[in-house]
């Protein structure tokens, strides 16, 4: 949103927040916003990682988790038994252990139980009293020897695409 707001680009979101869970599409040229931040705070307290699983807002990534690198922006979605994403994570950059093996440099936001209780499990409600923010969390994915660890908090995965069930995915800019 704050890439397409700088550059004066088009940003639509689909999400599931009309009644009955029914698919809305977020315009932030619509005359409904007649400012950038009520844009931005309703795709915020709407949207989640379940949205970026959506063919309207995201398309599956080209690479594959087979030892190749991934590009910086592609989006790794983190997945439940029912492949329906529950955390998202973006790849900030590319680097290489000492070894030579590629890694994904990621970076990924993480909000407490508070920002979750108001928005049912969707992105939270930057308004409301409760909201405490996101924290911003720095990690890196050997993509060769398949090893995640987040050097905010020490969690590390052996065996990440699969423990995680990770989906990569990018921007569907094409729809603009």
């Amino acid at each position: 949103m704050e890439f397409a707001k700088d550059n004066g680009l088009p940003f639509q979101i689909q999400n599931n927040s009309g009644e009955g869970d029914k698919a809305v599409t977020l315009d932030a040229a619509s005359d409904k916003y007649k400012d950038y931040e009520t844009f931005k705070n309703d795709v915020l307290k709407t949207t989640g990682a379940p949205e970026l699983q959506n063919n309207a807002n995201t398309n599956p990534a080209d690479k594959t988790v087979k030892g190749q690198e991934f590009s910086p922006g592609t989006i790794i979605l983190n997945r439940n038994d029912k492949n329906v994403a529950t955390h998202v994570q973006m790849i900030a950059a590319n680097g290489y252990a000492k070894d030579g093996s590629p890694l994904a440099l990621i970076i990924q936001g993480n909000s407490g139980a508070l920002n979750v209780i108001p928005s049912f499990g969707r992105g939270g409600n930057p308004k409301s009293s409760l909201y405490t923010g996101k924290t911003l969390e720095s990690a890196a994915y050997d993509i060769k020897k398949n090893y995640y660890y987040n050097y905010t908090t020490g969690k590390q995965y052996s065996n990440f695409s699969s423990v995680r069930n990770i989906e990569l995915r990018t921007w569907n800019f094409y729809k603009f």
